[in-house]
């Protein structure tokens, strides 16, 4: 029990919670940034060694690669819809802001609330119709890959692997705006 005029911890208020959760949040998608950074520099790196290995095969011994080009598009395909969801963690997409960052600090985090749930909306929007793709995507196979597999291991799925990332980041983004909105602080953003 709390006495009269001791105060009780941030913890037990509404604020406090939200904040902790918050916070708990950001940290789980600055992993997530983290491991798509790292995944995307990995696949160019793929890129640029299987590109190599063919100047090497081709030109010095004379026997071309056959799945070069295959793989290396499936990497850039990749590594495109992870930079994608990385971009919107550091908010580094192209926005017009003479509009919002001219408003109150208060209307232009509702503002911002408005704009990521908008893109929450395209999100869900975008998810569910890749989805619906994979199915379709799954009975064709690979072409020169040594291994077969799906082809929408390499169309379909990045895309819905990008819209659901891209929802947990717009999630927290609404979130975190709205929070500033009602409190009349600055939004956290994941990256700062």
């Amino acid at each position: 029990m709390f006495r009269a005029g001791s105060a009780k911890p941030a913890t037990f208020t509404l604020v406090g919670i939200v904040t902790s959760f918050l916070d708990l949040y950001r940290k789980i998608l600055r992993f997530v940034g983290y491991a798509e950074r790292t995944l995307g520099v990995a696949l160019i790196l793929a890129i640029v060694l299987s590109i190599l290995s063919q100047v090497y095969y081709r030109y010095i011994l004379d026997r071309p690669l056959i799945w070069v080009l295959e793989a290396s598009v499936n990497c850039f395909i990749w590594s495109t819809f992870l930079g994608i969801s990385y971009g919107l963690k550091l908010d580094r997409h192209i926005t017009i802001n003479t509009f919002v960052h001219r408003l109150p600090q208060k209307l232009r985090n509702l503002m911002l609330s408005l704009i990521h749930l908008a893109v929450l909306l395209a999100s869900i929007a975008l998810a569910y119709h890749a989805f619906q793709v994979i199915g379709v995507e799954s009975k064709t196979p690979t072409v020169s890959l040594p291994v077969l597999l799906p082809k929408s291991l390499f169309f379909s799925v990045p895309v819905f692997c990008c819209a659901v990332l891209m929802i947990f980041t717009s999630v927290y983004n609404i979130l975190s705006h709205f929070r500033a909105f009602s409190t009349g602080n600055d939004a956290e953003p994941i990256y700062a």
